[in-house]
């Protein structure tokens, strides 16, 4: 019997301009025992509307003037739908992240308590902007302190075990959740959520075969291959 999923992420208005492709991938999953639900932290109802419209089950969610807490409390309403569900696996998967269609299926076939895809976001480096996957060992040296994977690591399309990842496209079991809320931790909520799933005893993978185009607003002209960078 294959696990029973829910895909979902909270989103804002501010997002309508990558619905169409996260619409379509959702139309096009190679998986068939899923469920999606997004939570709408837009001040109005129009883009929950809009969702709806397109198909995509959404509710609407909390809003907060800071976004470590909105992303937080958000990612928890999805947290509590998700254990009142007969779910096996929680899919978290951002609006403005889009990876294959049999991105699930390959991330579900490794059973981990968290992996994720890789997918690229932009970081300050020694004075400039690059682009680097939020996928992260900790440093051995300096405990707390992560680097991304290196070139080498991605291209090895090898599962390797991490410290710590993004949510953007990062499969989760059902006894993570019942056992970590999402949080964070004087950084961003997913950096947080990691370092208490790893306290806790949970392992974190990244599978970097599994990649995903990130069409992050400021830098749409990169959309076309990411990879290239």
């Amino acid at each position: 019997m294959q696990s029973k999923v829910l895909i979902g992420c909270p989103t804002y208005a501010g997002k309508r301009y990558c619905l169409d492709l996260y619409a379509a991938f959702l139309k096009n999953v190679d998986y068939q025992h899923f469920d999606i639900l997004l939570v709408d932290t837009s001040p109005d109802g129009s883009y929950l509307s809009l969702l709806k419209e397109k198909g995509i089950p959404a509710i609407k969610g909390k809003q907060s003037e800071d976004v470590r807490n909105l992303l937080v409390e958000n990612r928890n309403i999805l947290r509590e739908k998700f254990l009142k569900g007969k779910y096996d696996f929680f899919f978290s998967l951002e609006q403005d992240v889009i990876p294959e269609p049999d991105a699930l299926k390959r991330l579900l076939s490794h059973n981990k308590d968290i992996v994720a895809g890789i997918y690229l976001n932009t970081m300050r480096l020694k004075g400039k902007n690059v682009l680097l996957p939020l996928a992260f060992h900790e440093q051995k040296k300096f405990r707390g302190r992560l680097v991304p994977l290196k070139p080498e690591e991605i291209k090895s399309k090898k599962l390797l075990e991490i410290d710590a990842c993004g949510l953007g496209c990062t499969l989760i079991k059902r006894k993570v959740l019942e056992n970590i809320t999402f949080q964070h931790v004087g950084g961003f909520d997913d950096f947080g959520f990691c370092q208490a799933a790893k306290k806790a005893g949970f392992t974190i993978y990244a599978d970097t075969a599994v990649r995903a185009k990130h069409y992050a607003k400021p830098w749409l002209k990169l959309e076309g291959d990411m990879w290239k960078q």
